[in-house]
């Protein structure tokens, strides 16, 4: 039994340093960055064992997109928990976290935007997968602007403010892409605060 449950460890241990070596790569770089042998390499396992618990490579990035859309969620619902009077600044920060997640460095930002964009391109499943996504980060940018003092309709134009402003950062080879969707989106924060007082 000890050795039978040694075995089932080690496999869960290795299921588990592949997921993370692929989740990794797909932060810091591209969707075609995830191969079978790149992520073996990262792992530190053969090629052979990524198929075994992953029979295909799109097995393998559902599994990675799943497990990062967790972890945004996860920061989401932090983002979203009450704390007392928000700010401008301080609701930006949270949707910020609520749209991408606890880690907003430049490197991770540009990943994500770059796998937002390659997975419909990459199969019919997966942008299946990434418009169920889109629904859970509109739901969850909802939830943040209410706890935040904010109408929860907003939370379709908050999202675009910030896809499309680090969208076009990315695109113009820009650094510090947090602060490019921070600046339209305390803009937008402070008009529409404005209006709502009017």
């Amino acid at each position: 039994m000890t050795a039978r449950t040694s075995k089932q460890d080690r496999g869960i241990e290795r299921q588990r340093a592949i997921l993370d070596a692929a989740v990794s790569i797909l932060l810091t770089g591209r969707m075609s960055a995830v191969t079978h042998r790149s992520v073996a390499d990262k792992a530190g396992v053969p090629p052979a064992a990524i198929r075994y618990y992953y029979s295909t490579r799109e097995d393998l990035l559902s599994a990675a997109l799943d497990t990062i859309e967790s972890a945004r969620h996860f920061a989401a619902q932090n983002a979203a928990s009450p704390s007392g009077q928000a700010t401008i600044d301080s609701t930006v920060t949270r949707l910020l976290h609520t749209y991408l997640g606890s880690t907003l460095d430049d490197v991770t930002i540009a990943a994500t935007i770059g796998w937002i964009a390659d997975a419909p391109r990459e199969s019919d499943r997966l942008a299946a997968e990434l418009a169920e996504v889109w629904k859970d980060i509109e739901s969850d940018v909802a939830h943040t602007l209410i706890a935040c003092g904010y109408s929860a309709s907003w939370a379709g134009l908050c999202a675009h403010i910030i896809d499309g402003s680090i969208l076009a950062a990315v695109a113009g080879g820009r650094e510090n892409l947090a602060n490019y969707a921070s600046a339209p989106l305390h803009e937008f924060l402070k008009l529409a605060k404005t209006n709502a007082q009017d």
